[in-house]
């Protein structure tokens, strides 16, 4: 197979000027994602007409922007067919504020929150061990930050018979 032969580059006579950029006021991969979240979790229910959400890294991403926060828009979006919640949190006061997004929810019939405080790698085996998802519930489970031995222990439980969507960035050994 013949070798494609690119031309050489022209060269500059003057160097090039360095950009400089204000930072942004907000992430727009934060704002974003929650924003992505909750329109695809408008789609899981309006397909399967139920389900559960578990989020393994639920508090805030910016005190005081309720629009970057996925848990909040998740509990909050319309329809409310997600049954049952189950959000991890580490820092105490990502968890604090998991517990008055909680409380501050109207109740809906059939329709629980678990809350779990501490790192998501630890907890997930205690969601597992809590027999509160049944083997015929859609689930969708949104990990961020997650070890793969546990990660691969996810994909060969039980869960791995029935939906389960993972919306995942960074991967740790």
């Amino acid at each position: 197979m013949e070798q494609i032969e690119f031309p050489d580059f022209p060269t500059v006579d003057r160097p090039f000027k360095e950009l400089r950029f204000r930072p942004l006021n907000r992430p727009i991969w934060t704002e974003n994602k929650a924003k992505l979240i909750e329109r695809y979790l408008f789609y899981f229910v309006c397909v399967t007409h139920h389900g559960d959400y578990i989020d393994g890294f639920a508090g805030p991403q910016k005190p005081g922007e309720p629009t970057m926060w996925a848990a909040k828009l998740v509990l909050e979006s319309e329809p409310k067919q997600l049954r049952k919640f189950f959000l991890c949190e580490k820092q105490r006061k990502g968890y604090r504020a998991l517990e008055a997004l909680k409380n501050d929810q109207t109740p809906v019939k059939g329709r629980d929150i678990y809350l779990y405080n501490g790192d998501f790698n630890e907890n997930v085996h205690r969601i597992r061990a809590s027999n509160l998802i049944g083997q015929k519930e859609a689930t969708f489970c949104l990990l961020i930050s997650v070890r793969l031995d546990h990660l691969e222990k996810l994909w060969q439980s039980r869960w791995s018979r029935r939906t389960l969507t993972i919306i995942g960035g960074q991967y740790l050994l």
